[in-house]
């Protein structure tokens, strides 16, 4: 994950819900969808951000995303076991 989308993620707990949820979909349309369980999992996390009812929610995605590409992914977290 680039520095100016952690940035921009460090930030989402302040912005109004609309605009964490358009900044947040902008930052998953990076990923990489080559396999089609990256491709699943992109999918996941459009639709979850989309039902967010609050940018604090659409923030704990988000940085659980980036701890995730950093390798500190926790294994058998319902969190990984859905975004996995």
């Amino acid at each position: 994950m680039k520095d100016e989308q952690l940035a921009i993620i460090k930030s989402m707990e302040t912005m109004d819900l609309y605009e964490a949820r358009e900044a947040a979909l902008d930052i998953v349309a990076t990923f990489p969808a080559k396999t089609l369980n990256q491709k699943l999992r992109n999918q996941k996390l459009e639709e979850d951000i989309s039902v967010t009812k609050k940018s604090a929610d659409v923030y704990g995605i988000m940085w659980r995303c980036y701890l995730a590409s950093e390798g500190l992914r926790v294994d058998g977290s319902e969190w990984n076991k859905h975004y996995g």
